[in-house]
Formats: structure tokens, sequence, C-alpha cells
């Protein structure tokens, strides 16, 4: 008796031929051949960084008009787990240099007024995207724990890229700030945590990070925006760690619930009316200057500028003169150990155009390790693949008996 239809080892190879397809079909570099990773591309400079044998492609850009006698902020921008690789493209096309996530940075930004801006014009600075080369919680963190053990191997490649980028170019050393979705949201966390007095502000989005109460406890006065869709798989961790920063007496922190928005909130966070003017309003606290040395009114007087710009641009936010937004009154001087969470409005949709409500979506797909709803799906999307090429396979079969 003859058997009728294809043997399990078939479909094996037809499910696993399907894992390959549903691989590739991941996020690519819209041009193709993709730029050389060292070439400017869409107003970014393309740079590889070793150190000690290994290598962390990234994007800069480079505010227009650069001016070396002045001092400018830096933003730090990491991406999240589906723009891996090495082509030093994807994180700039599909975030960083993009319209929506991280894109606000070198293009339109919403102010509390819901009007857009030139967020370079208003502040120009330099924004930097490095490229994880996989997807192994490619900038650390996004465990409990995590944050105390071993730091993560990309590390000292990005604070390496940071430090080069300190010495070639004039960054203000009290004016620097993370950012991350999802994987990146985990690099966020983990280094504010190692590293607390080094950003002068940070917004971790759609993630849960370590809630180690001694590392958090050092993060009380630290301007922190976290922001994540309640219907996220990853809502319970980021409402534990406002949760914890509560507990510890956070005066500057700020919680975001996005309703009904699942994993991918695309620009409701970064274009969301006045959070660009929040965080240029952030600065670190000017050294100390000992009054035994000399010209220490000098020092003090050049101390107050950047403090002074702070306020200036809190004020624009809603703010007021102590450079403090009004946004999520901790963030201008609130009571200690009460967390401030801004509920956007409901039907707002994405910040400042006025639009419907977004639609309910679990969707984890930035995230290769976010919940088991990836990996069914990338199941289903294999089988799909098989079933496709077995269709075409009998196909072919029928078609060759036939002649």
């Amino acid at each position: 008796m003859s058997r009728v239809g294809p043997s399990w080892r078939t479909w094996i190879r037809l499910f696993l031929l399907g894992l390959t397809l549903s691989a590739s079909a991941r996020a690519a570099c819209p041009q193709q051949p993709p730029p050389a990773a060292t070439a400017d591309f869409q107003g970014f400079k393309g740079r590889i960084f070793e150190k000690d044998g290994k290598t962390m492609p990234y994007r800069l850009f480079v505010p227009t008009g650069y001016d070396p006698g002045k001092a400018y902020p830096l933003v730090l921008y990491l991406h999240h787990a589906g723009l891996v690789g090495t082509d030093n493209c994807i994180q700039l096309t599909e975030e960083a240099g993009s319209g929506g996530y991280g894109g606000v940075f070198v293009h339109d930004a919403t102010d509390m007024d819901k009007k857009k801006f030139a967020t370079q014009a208003k502040y120009p600075h330099f924004l930097v995207a490095p490229q994880a080369t996989n997807s192994s919680y490619g900038f650390g963190g996004g465990v409990e724990g995590s944050a105390t053990g071993a730091e993560h191997p990309t590390r000292a490649l990005v604070y390496g890229i940071l430090d080069a980028l300190s010495t070639e170019f004039n960054i203000d050393a009290r004016r620097r700030y993370v950012t991350g979705i999802s994987m990146g949201c985990y690099g966020t966390w983990d280094m504010i945590e190692r590293r607390p007095d080094y950003f002068a502000g940070a917004s971790p989005q759609s993630c849960r990070g370590d809630p180690d109460k001694d590392l958090l406890s050092k993060l009380v006065d630290a301007p922190i925006w976290s922001m994540c869709g309640t219907a996220d798989s990853y809502f319970a961790g980021a409402q534990a760690m406002a949760d914890a920063m509560t507990a510890v007496g956070a005066k500057k922190f700020v919680f975001t619930p996005f309703q009904d928005v699942g994993h991918s909130i695309h620009n409701l966070g970064y274009d969301y009316p006045g959070f660009i003017d929040w965080m240029f309003a952030q600065s670190l606290p000017a050294p100390a200057v000992d009054p035994s040395v000399g010209g220490a009114g000098g020092a003090a007087g050049g101390a107050g500028a950047p403090s002074g710009g702070a306020a200036a641009a809190g004020a624009a936010a809603g703010g007021t003169s102590s450079g403090g937004s009004a946004i999520g009154g901790a963030a201008s001087g609130g009571v200690a150990g009460t967390v401030t969470v801004i509920t956007p409005p409901a039907g707002t949709g994405t910040a400042g155009t006025g639009s419907a409500a977004p639609t309910t979506t679990t969707d984890d797909s930035s995230c290769a390790f976010a919940s088991p709803a990836r990996p069914l799906r990338s199941a289903w999307t294999a089988l799909g693949w098989g079933l496709a090429l077995l269709s075409v396979a009998r196909r072919r079969r029928r078609t060759s008996g036939a002649r």
C-alpha cells in the first residue's frame, strides 16, 4: 500500500524551513543593499567602535552648525530586540531616525500646548544610537537581580562610545540623557541603577527593571519618566518599578500608563505633549566649588548658565523658574515619596493629533523574549510557510505527472 501525503520527516523539514523564512522576514534596512556601516545615512554618521577586540556599530547625529566652543546635550537611544544586527541601519530607519519612536529627537516633537516644534532647532543636541549585535538582553538588565549581577558585555562598548564622543566633541557632562524601548528600556533601567549620577534624565519605555530598593534609593532625586501600555505583558513589571520608586521616596519619578495599549506604544511616549521639553529641562547639579580657591565666582557664574537654560526649558514646558517641568508635579520638586502618575485622557490617541484612541494590542514583536505570544506567532508563521511550500510542491508534482 502506497503512502498518502508527506512523511513526518517532510513536515519537520518544511517547519524548519518556515522558521528560517519567518526569521528572515524581520525588519530590514529600507535601502538594499544597505549603506556601508561607516557611511553617512539620513543625516547620521555611521561608525564602528572597537575595544578589546569587540565591536559595536552606532549611528551619530551631530547638531547642525556644531560649535566646538559650546557644550551640547547628548541623548543615548537604545533600540528594541527586533533591530539587532550589524548593518548599522535598522536601528536608525526603524527608530532613532524615523518618524516614530525615537525619531522625535531629530524631527518634530509636541509641546504642552500640543503644538509641534523642530526638536533640533529648539534643543540642538547629539543623538547616539548604538546597535546591539544579538537579542540576548542586548543592552543588559531586564530581570530581578540583573542590576546587581555581572554587567552586560556590551556595557563597556556603550560607555566607550560615550567617552570617545566626549573627547571628540564638546559634550555637556551635566546634560546626558538615556532612553529606550523594550530591550532598550531594560538597558536604560540597568544603566541608571548602576550609575545613578551619570545621566541627567532617563525614560525607560515598555519594560520592567530590577526593583532592588537599595539601588533605587540612589535614584530618589533622579528625573525619570517611565511609560508603558496597560495591555503590555510587561505592564505588571513597569507598575512594580513605579511602586518600588514610591517606596524609596522618589521625588522626580513620573509614570504614564497608556490604557489598553500593548507593547508597541510607537510615538505615544516620545511625542507625548511636553515630553521633550521635560527631558531637556533636566540637568545634573553643578560641581561643588571650593570658596578658598581663586576664581570661584567665575566658576560659579559659568556653572549657573546651564541651570538657567534648564529653568527656561522648564518654564516653556509649563514648569517653574526653578528649572523643573510642571509635568507630573514631582519633577518640579513634588512631595517626597509621591510618584506622579500621568494618565492620558481617553480618546486622545497619538499625542497631539486628536485622533481616535489606539486600539487594544498585545504586540510584543519588539522583544524576542517578551512573552509566549511571540514564539507562538513564530510557530504559526513557520507552519504557514510550510503549508505554502507543501502546496507548491504538490502542484508541481501534479503538473509533472500530467506531462
